[in-house]
């Protein structure tokens, strides 16, 4: 009874407090000396643009097919080398699966041929300098950042990491027995889980979907790894990109010295391994006794240069991509109450296939009705366009967010550089504003009803399912699991 008094005060107050905000009125004299300063502050409208090759930056090759691009930047003196060679674990059959994430490694931890990796560190940390490499799903990268002062130094040990490595056997056994206590580690974290098993369903034995095996690990030799070395680090496929403060001219002098006598290799890479087996509908579970259930549920995506990317990036923002705006965000928290955190990610930035996928953490009595929330959002996405108001705020996430990748020079070199390393139109950023700002609600329902198919969906579950029980007794569940070294 109290509290329902309570509940009944609140309510016939609520008509009175509504009155007295509507005859609030800003009043600037009431605010604070801070507020006040704050209030007759003024800013300059928001200048940027996409820096461009021929005028910001400078763009060379060397006579053995180094590409090598500068942007300097004298207003901190600082310099950041960034390095990327082609090749990664998309190219990599069964057979070699795991050697690309181990050359990652080794590149970062071998040392080099004249110092070990302890000594490297030591002089690295000497100069409040950093060198880091690893090996990705298309590129392999090596980066680096130091004070002016010590740039000469640290591109030669950068040379030296990428052209000279150590290779050292006792950091080969001391990275396999990381990534083999990685395996032991990572069944405890439910969001890795729920990834790797859906990717696993997704693409089967393709590199996406593999799943790390220890005897693999293990068994990955010393000389296998070099050769996967000498046939990826090659300068006719490798890229140098170098801002801050330097001088192009002087710092071109510099990388004709320390990389002018590479020599290229003219052997192609391997084939990229192909997205070919037709992943299954259905709904998986992974057993974890866990309060909340952790969801994805997708299907495969599209791959880089797709026609309709940017109306499949404003579809995502209106669907799930945009914090607290979009529709499963709306449905999913603010409508039900049933999850902190729901959304979408729609890839389009990958050579093959990549994944569209909803995701959604609830209590596992719940863990259906949020998923049926999640298919039926879905659905009405294909069915009618979005509003003129749900267009806008997307496009204009978009378009802020891009915008602010051009206030970091380094950042903003790389992505200049990875259009010549992925193969994208060298004007792509260029007119990325412009193409965003075209698409219209039709298109959203267009690609909406082309790209999403929410009765083709591979749904994984991890949770307990004992407490599911809210799932319909007749709906299949199949059970799935992981490799029985990460269960031990």
């Amino acid at each position: 009874m109290k509290k329902m008094a309570i509940l009944l005060a609140v309510l016939l107050a609520m008509p009175a407090l509504c009155q007295q905000a509507q005859k609030r009125q800003y009043d600037a004299s009431k605010l604070s000396p801070l507020g006040m300063q704050i209030e007759k502050m003024t800013f300059p409208p928001l200048l940027w643009h996409v820096p461009r090759v021929g005028r910001e930056i400078t763009r060379a090759v060397l006579p053995n097919g180094l590409v090598v691009y500068f942007y300097p930047d004298h207003s901190v003196p600082v310099v950041h080398v960034h390095a990327a060679f082609k090749g990664g674990r998309l190219y990599e059959t069964p057979e070699k699966d795991q050697t690309a994430n181990l050359l990652g490694s080794f590149l970062r931890m071998g040392g080099t041929k004249a110092l070990t990796y302890e000594q490297l560190m030591e002089e690295l940390e000497g100069m409040a300098a950093y060198v880091y490499g690893w090996v990705g799903d298309e590129t392999g990268s090596l980066q680096a950042q130091c004070l002016t002062a010590h740039y000469p130094r640290v591109l030669e040990l950068s040379r030296d990491m990428l052209l000279q490595p150590g290779f050292r056997e006792d950091k080969l056994d001391l990275i396999k027995k990381t990534e083999k206590e990685n395996i032991l580690r990572q069944k405890d974290y439910p969001g890795w889980v729920i990834e790797t098993l859906f990717s696993a369903q997704l693409y089967g034995e393709h590199p996406y979907g593999r799943i790390a095996r220890a005897p693999r690990i293990e068994a990955i030799t010393k000389d296998e790894i070099v050769k996967d070395y000498e046939h990826l680090v090659v300068p006719e496929r490798c890229f140098l990109a170098i801002s801050g403060d330097v001088e192009p001219g002087k710092a071109l002098a510099d990388v004709r010295k320390l990389f002018g006598n590479w020599k290229s290799s003219k052997e192609p890479l391997p084939p990229v391994q192909k997205v070919n087996e037709p992943f299954k509908p259905g709904f998986y579970h992974f057993e974890k006794d866990i309060p909340q259930a952790n969801i994805r549920l997708g299907h495969l995506g599209v791959s880089r240069g797709n026609p309709d990317e940017f109306a499949l990036l404003i579809m995502n923002a209106i669907l799930g991509g945009e914090a607290f705006k979009s529709r499963i965000m709306s449905r999913v928290r603010s409508d039900e109450g049933l999850a902190y955190s729901a959304g979408s990610y729609f890839g389009t930035d990958s050579l093959e296939p990549s994944v569209f996928a909803c995701y959604a953490e609830t209590r596992n009595e719940k863990a259906f009705r949020t998923i049926t929330i999640m298919r039926e959002t879905l659905a009405e996405m294909t069915e009618t366009p979005p509003s003129a108001e749900e267009m806008k705020q997307a496009k204009e996430t978009i378009v802020n967010s891009f915008i602010h990748r051009w206030t970091d020079t380094s950042y903003a070199l790389r992505q200049i550089m990875e259009l010549e390393v992925k193969g994208r139109p060298a004007d792509y950023y260029e007119k990325y504003v412009e193409k965003v700002q075209a698409v219209t609600a039709e298109d959203i329902l267009r690609v909406s009803k082309k790209y999403l198919h929410p009765d083709n969906l591979v749904v994984v579950i991890v949770g307990k399912r004992a407490d599911m029980a809210d799932w319909p007794k007749n709906l299949q569940m199949n059970e799935v699991t992981l490799p029985p070294e990460y269960l031990k």
